[in-house]
């Protein structure tokens, strides 16, 4: 912004500038997509009324707004110019915010991956290689002699081979 009388913004591809001191006061908007090669320019008329121009290949230039002084006019161009250098890298945010979420996804899919796999295939020896762990062998119950009851604690140590 370059005074209170002049206000610019920009929003993605249009630009917007309101004029409170141009005769008469507008609001101004353009399409910086469809207009890539523009420039604007200040230009005094027979009668001394200062313009705002824009210049665009192959047409005539157009008068965007009408300014009684110099200055109000050279601050009308001086604020857009501001707005228009600022580096608004719109494109290049987009591309690296789509490479953000894939790099984001291809994480989760590689910390979720595997364990789906473990739960719908089971290791075996043959998969699991050298920390396969089996799992423990169940020996038979102690022999039981005369049909008597014994407690764990009280059961014969299994015969030694």
């Amino acid at each position: 912004m370059a005074g209170r009388y002049v206000e610019v913004r920009r929003v993605r591809s249009s630009l917007t500038a309101a004029f409170a001191k141009s005769n008469p006061p507008l609001i101004w908007r353009f399409d910086l997509e469809r207009h890539r090669d523009f420039a604007l320019a200040l230009r005094q008329d027979a009668a001394g009324v200062w313009e705002l121009t824009m210049d665009l290949p192959y047409s005539e230039p157009r008068v965007i707004a009408s300014f009684a002084a110099r200055e109000d006019a050279e601050d009308a161009l001086d604020a857009i110019g501001d707005v228009l250098s600022r580096n608004i890298p719109g494109r290049i945010v987009g591309f690296f915010k789509w490479v953000g979420v894939a790099v984001v996804a291809l994480i989760i899919v590689e910390m979720a991956l595997p364990p789906l796999i473990r739960m719908f295939n089971p290791p075996t020896v043959a998969s699991a290689g050298r920390n396969f762990v089996p799992p423990p062998v169940r020996s038979a119950p102690p022999a039981v002699e005369n049909g008597e009851p014994v407690s764990p604690n009280e059961a014969p140590p299994a015969p030694q081979p």
